[in-house]
This record gives structure tokens, sequence and C-alpha cells, in this order.
């Protein structure tokens, strides 16, 4: 046998493991009945205790014991369970405010325009059912009111619309506002808050609404006018004859005009008021989801829902579509104006095209004053500032050239100062492009660039355009210069957009509290926004002079762009002086081009410096306007005054750029928490925030969101900290701001409606230093706590 066989004996083997084992389950089994033993010994123990007579005596104190003991543990259960329903109350009630802000804005004003509270049902109860066409008379008076479409007015419209025309007594008809609601008026939804009157917005579509009030003189007289209509249009839609009698009624109190003289503004009015509520009739599929809903509030926001797609698709844009056009082109006939209705970028929006043609009369008698060539459409002088920018500016020259199916013009070249090599390609360019160059070194004057240009200029219309523009259909200039033709108009804009993109950049310019302003920058133009701002044609308030057309005797009538206003607010300010003169600014929706923003300057956002510089000609800008100083009269009070955006004027705590929060030292060393990873933080913003006048406090604002990943994001409460090197800081309660963004996007997630934040501080609250900023949340019920730092840093000097 060998050594290995030997070693390993197998039988040895298994004989010494099963003694081993043997001996294990003899140990065991002792301590088994030893235990038993124990067990016995400790029930004899206890049936001896539970025989005496103390034990017994004791035994109804032990389970009241017991029972208090149980309670307690539910009171504390049901204070957690009320503190999480208290929590997801107080959260619910944010999110509906946040999501319904005319609800908050009905009950904060009090409808103060109508003088009452118009909210509870008890309030509207003599509020007065209407319902296709209809006309009333107000008692006492010679005021007839004009309605069409389901709805309500308002109890007060009578007494209010009779007031307003005893206090203005010019006017002759009048337009007030109006919103829409579902099923009764508690349920009000999506105002339309209207311009002042505004001519060549009513010839776009039916901006007066569905409630007119008309003197009974104006009224007899578009009627008298109106044979035709009664014959040819009792079959038409009710939309399209009320329409038709609006625009009659403008045509009626013009003639008045002529013959009692007076502006026109001054005859046709705006009310401001809600007096008219529309009834939203929801088509077969948007009814079957409102209905499918639960609640009667769940209905109500699904029917703001679906009347908000309505509008972005603009179902109620009254007056643009293909079945309004022979009214239009019947109006344009009866004035004397020669246009035709054409399709724009949207194939369902009409816009009127106005002849641009010079008759064979009035070019003979040009060319009896003239030794040059007279064209057949009036000339127009393209003034170009520019400079040290030749390959910017010869895209531009070469877009104009290949896609302007408009062939009446002239280029004209300013250069404040090109260096020497730039300056060699522009001659080139000059030679290529036949324009005409104007040079001159000298600092960055908009003003005077566009004045030099306009000095030498032969052409009947002026427009001015930035280098940076691109040119991308070809009838946009002859749709401008058909408008800028208009006795009435003064400055025509175009909708720009940002380069290669369909992003709003600029579609007219409004005069807010905050100064002139791009309403709807940056919004995507896949949609109609507020009435068609982005789609029909509005008058304005202002264009911008990056593509601005005027007929050059009203440009000098208004005596040119200021030049003491170098850089900015120059084309607001020439804007101003063309409407205090008695002309429209028009901005043309269907006229659409590229814009390369401030590609010779940089924007002024992004540089404290010239921030500072635009402050200045702000403050410039209203001391020579000052009745324009915060006021627009093509944009209503009542809606958002610091914003993008259209909507009622009402602002929650994140929106007001003045409202500050307190701060509180930081405490505790933050940097030891266990649940750093349990938040998630994005930092948007950590700056010093723009001022908008000059003597508003220094402010620090951070905004972001945050959310605590697969728990419900109600329970939490959120507090900023701001820590310095050193590890001092301090700390501050954020406002909740409902984020549809993130919403849309983190859709799985427990109540992430609130998830934005925004923090407002006052800058001599905070020690100066640098700081990293990050988020406390701390649940209200359990006190569990997330933490998280950003990579966002301020500093304060």
């Amino acid at each position: 046998m060998d050594r290995g066989a030997k070693r390993y004996n197998w039988a040895a083997y298994y004989a010494a493991a099963y003694e081993k084992e043997r001996k294990k389950n003899i140990v065991l089994a002792e301590q088994i009945a030893d235990a038993e033993r124990r067990q016995a010994d400790l029930s004899d123990n206890l049936n001896r205790i539970c025989a005496t007579p103390f034990w017994k005596i004791t035994v109804p104190f032990r389970r009241m014991h017991c029972n208090m003991k149980e309670r307690l543990q539910q009171h504390r259960d049901k204070d957690r369970c009320s503190e999480k329903n208290a929590c997801l109350l107080r959260y619910t009630k944010e999110v509906r405010r946040q999501k319904q802000p005319y609800q908050e804005w009905l009950k904060e004003n009090d409808n103060e325009c109508n003088g009452n509270a118009g909210y509870s049902a008890e309030q509207h109860r003599d509020d007065m059912p209407v319902s296709d066409w209809q006309t009333m008379r107000i008692p006492e008076s010679d005021i007839v009111l004009l309605t069409y479409g389901g709805g309500m007015l308002d109890a007060d419209a009578f007494e209010k619309i009779k007031s307003y025309f005893n206090e203005n007594e010019t006017c002759m008809t009048a337009y007030t506002d109006e919103d829409f609601y579902w099923e009764d008026l508690t349920q009000r939804m999506h105002p339309w808050f209207k311009p002042c009157y505004s001519p060549d917005t009513l010839l776009s579509f039916n901006y007066w609404g569905h409630l007119v009030a008309v003197k009974e003189e104006v009224l007899n007289e578009a009627l008298k006018e109106d044979g035709i209509r009664n014959r040819n249009m009792e079959n038409e839609e009710h939309s399209v004859r009320f329409y038709d009698l609006c625009l009659r009624l403008e045509e009626a109190v013009h003639r008045q005009g002529l013959l009692q003289g007076g502006a026109v503004s001054r005859r046709i009015c705006h009310i401001p008021g809600v007096f008219f509520h529309r009834l939203y009739v929801p088509g077969d599929k948007a009814r079957e989801k409102i209905i499918a809903c639960g609640t009667r509030e769940e209905q109500f926001i699904k029917a703001e829902q679906c009347l908000q797609q309505e509008l972005e698709e603009g179902l109620h844009l009254t007056g643009a579509g293909a079945e309004y056009v022979a009214v239009r082109e019947a109006a344009l006939h009866r004035r004397g104006c020669r246009g035709r209705l054409l399709c724009g970028p949207e194939p369902d929006i009409y816009h009127v095209v106005y002849d641009t043609s010079i008759s064979g009369r009035e070019r003979c008698a040009r060319a009896q004053r003239a030794d040059r060539h007279i064209y057949p459409h009036p000339l127009v002088s393209v003034v170009i500032p520019s400079k040290d920018h030749p390959d910017v500016l010869e895209q531009c020259l070469e877009s104009f050239r290949k896609k302007t199916s408009y062939d009446c013009y002239e280029w004209i070249v300013v250069d404040n100062g090109s260096n020497e090599e730039n300056r060699g390609r522009l001659m080139k360019l000059q030679k290529e492009y036949g324009f005409l160059y104007l040079f001159e070194e000298m600092p960055f004057n908009f003003s005077r660039m566009c004045n030099m240009g306009v000095a030498r200029a032969r052409g009947d219309l002026i427009l001015l355009l930035n280098d940076d523009i691109e040119i991308i259909e070809n009838s946009w200039l002859e749709r401008m210069v058909g408008q800028a033709l208009l006795p009435h108009v003064g400055a025509v804009g175009a909708k720009l957009w940002y380069a290669d993109t369909r992003q709003i950049q600029h579609t007219g310019i409004t005069n807010l509290r905050i100064g002139p302003s791009h309403k709807l920058v940056t919004f995507q133009d896949d949609k109609d926004y507020y009435y068609g701002r982005n789609r029909v044609t509005y008058d304005m308030a202002g264009v911008t002079a990056a593509c601005l057309m005027v007929s050059k005797a009203k440009y000098e009538k208004a005596g040119g762009l200021n030049e003491s206003m170098a850089v900015s607010y120059n084309d607001v300010e020439f804007c101003f002086k063309l409407t205090e003169a008695g002309y429209y600014n028009v901005l043309r929706n269907d006229v659409v081009l590229y814009h390369h923003e401030s590609l010779s300057r940089g924007l002024d956002e992004q540089d404290a410096g010239k921030w500072e510089r635009l402050l200045l000609e702000k403050e410039k800008l209203y001391a020579g306007h000052p009745q324009m100083d915060g006021k627009d009269p093509f944009y209503h009070e009542s809606l958002i005054d610091n914003a993008s955006d259209y909507r009622c004027n009402y602002k929650f705590a994140y929106e007001d750029a003045l409202h500050t929060m307190e701060v509180m030292p930081l405490q505790g060393d933050v940097n030891l928490r266990d649940k750093e990873e349990g938040l998630k933080l994005i930092v948007d913003r950590a700056e010093m925030q723009h001022k908008i006048h000059a003597k508003e406090p220094d402010i620090v604002w951070i905004m972001g969101w945050c959310y605590v990943p697969e728990e419900d994001n109600a329970l939490y409460d959120k507090r900023i900290l701001l820590q310095r090197a050193d590890g001092s800081g301090c700390t501050a309660v954020p406002a909740d701001w409902y984020r549809k963004d993130v919403e849309a996007t983190l859709w799985g997630e427990i109540h992430i409606e609130l998830a934005g934040f925004v923090l407002r501080l006052r800058k001599k609250d905070l020690e100066a230093g640098t700081y990293r900023v990050g988020m406390l949340c701390t649940d209200q019920v359990s006190g569990g706590q997330a933490f998280a730092w950003s990579d966002k840093e301020i500093t304060i000097p």
C-alpha cells in the first residue's frame, strides 16, 4: 500500500466523525433537558405569583396602563398622519394657485374694473345670459350693445359702459375685455385683455371680440351703408356677420371724424373691464376628456387645458381664416385700398398684402420733377450700419439679393471705422453688390450712422437693417412696403427668429413697467400665443430697428433717430415720436427673417458695464417721453408687466423682483450630513440680479430646481445654504415655483410640480466673499433630511 492510501484510512475517519457528533448530541440533549427544567420552575413561580392577593388586585391597573400605551401610540400615528395630510393639503393648494393665476387675480383685484367681486355664484346672479346675435339698448341713453355667441353679460356692464360714454363724450364706439367660463361664472378662465384702438389689428382679425357698444347714430349710418350685407350674408355665420359690422362701424366713425374733426383713437375706445363672459363649448373629444375627470375641480382644470390647446391652435382667432376673406376684401374696396388677402407662413391665416405699384399718372408727375429713372414701385433705401463684419454683411446682402422679389431698392452701408483689412474687403463687396459705402471713423453711434445713411437716401421709403439679418423668404419686402405706404402707419417691423431656429427674437416692442421689452423672446414659434401675437398683424408701441421701415418723409418729420442715444432705445424713442405724431407702428408677423443678434457689440445682459449704460439710456428715454414711462396703450395694464409671456398680472412670490427673504446664520457642520446623495439639485442661476431702475437695491438672485427621488416631495420644505470657504455662511427659505418643464420631464416622481425655487436676498444682508450654493430639504413629518451642494458659486463684492 502506498503512503497516500495509508495516510487516508476512510474507516477510521468516519468512526472518528461519528464519535465527535455523538458527543455533541449528548451535550445538546443535556442543555435541552436543563432548559425544560428551568421553564417548569419559572412556570411554577409565575403560578404562585398570580395566586397572590397583590397580583389579583393590580390587574385593572396593569390593563389600564397597556390601554394608555396603545392609545398613545395611536395618537402619535394619527398626529403623523395629520401632519402628512396638512403638508399634502398645503402643497396641492399652492400647485392649484400657481396653475390658475387668473383665479388668484380675480380674488386679489376683486374685479375692480367691473366694480364688484365677480367671483362667487351669488354675486353673478344678476348677470344676463346672451346667445347668438343680440342687440340691446342701454336704458336712458342712445348707446346700443351688440353681442354674438353664447355667454353672460356682466350685471354691471350697462352702468359701467354708460358711465364711460358719459365721461368720454367723443367716444362713439367701444369694446371691452372678456374671458371664458366653464359651467358657471365661478369657473372663469383665460381672460382676453385687449389693446387700445388698433386699426391694423382690426383688419387682421376681430379683436373687438363679442361685445361692442356703439352710439345709435353711428350704428344707423353703418347699417344704412349695409344693404348689400343684409341681402348677401343672411346665411353666413354670426361671427362673419359681426366682424363685417365691426369693420363698417369703424368706417362710420371715420366718416364722423372727418366731419367733426378729432382723432379717431378718441372716438373708438377700449373700456377696461371684463364685461363679457364667453361660455366654453368644447368639441366631442375634449368633452369626453373633461367628463372623464372625477371631481368638479379636476374637470375645470381639464377644461382649461383643452381651451388652452384650442387657443394655441388658433381656433378662436376670429377673422383671420379663409371664411372671412370676402369680408376683409370688401372692406379694402370700400376704403379705396388696393390689396389682396394672401396666406403667410401659416396656411390657415390670411394677411392683407397692399398693392405697391405707382400709377401711370403719378409716374409721369414724378418724371417731370426728376431727372432720374422713375421706378414702377416706391424705391426703398436700405441703410445698413456695419463695422468689421464683411462676412456677416455679405451673407445679409447675398440673401437679400437672392430671396427678395421686390427689386426697387438701393443699399447704403455705413461704416464707423472698420480696420484696414476689413475695409478693403468691404470695398470689394461694394464693387460686387453696388451699394453706396459711407465711411467715417467714430465711436459706435447707431443713431448717427442711420441718420447719415438716410441723409444720402434717394428712396421714398427707408429700411433700417442690421448687417446680421438674413433673408429667408421672397415676399417680405413687398409686404412691408405696402404697409409702410399707408397714411396712418409710422414704423413697420418684422418678426425675427434666432438664426437657424424657430425661436422668437422679436415680435414687436412692448413698453412694460420694467421698460421696453421683447415679448415671447426665446419662445418656440410653433403655436399661437395670446390671440395671434406671433401670427397676425398687430399695432405696437414700437418695433426694433434691426428691421424697421418708414417713409422718408415721416422719418424726417420725427427728426430721425436721437443721436444722444448711441446704442440702446434709440429705435424705441423714434417709435414713441411717431406715436406722438399720430401714427401707428405696425408689426407684420407674416414677414419672418433670421437675426444673428448683436454680433457687432455683444449682448447687453451679459456685461455689467453695458447694463449700467442701458439703465442710463432708459432714464433718458423716459425723461423725453414721461407719458410713456411704464405705460403702453397697446398692452393692457392687467397683463403681466415683468415677463415675456402673456397672462394676467398676478405675481407669485417667485415672480416679484423686489421680494426678498430673511437671512439666517448657517449653523452646524453641513458637510457631515449622511444623505447628501439623496437630493438632486440643479441651480440654473446664482448671480446679482439686474436692476430695472437705478434706485433699486442690490439683490442676489438664485433660481433652479430640486427633488428627492422616489420620495413624496410634498412633505419636504426647502432651505438654501450659502457657505464660504471657512465654513461660515447663511441660509434662507426660497419661494416655490411651479415648473411645467420639470413636471413633464420627471413625470414618474411623486409631487414634482413645485420642484422649482427662486430666492432673492439683499446684498447688504450678506458678508463679502465667495459662497457655494447648496440645498437642505427636510421631511416635515419624519424629520428626515436630504442635502446636496451645487456646482454654482456666487461672489459678493
